[in-house]
């Protein structure tokens, strides 16, 4: 029980952190000369 709680918070901080990360811009959105498919963070400790 306590290691869903916790699955559930965690996934609510990344939505959160997402959605913070796309306003201040700092989530890379590929383009056709990009390496990467889908979003990357820029920067931190996700790189």
């Amino acid at each position: 029980m306590v290691y869903l709680l916790i699955a559930i918070v965690l996934f609510a901080a990344m939505l959160v952190y997402f959605r913070i990360a796309d306003r201040y811009n700092i989530i890379d959105r590929p383009n056709e000369r990009s390496s990467h498919t889908k979003l990357t963070i820029r920067g931190g400790i996700f790189r």
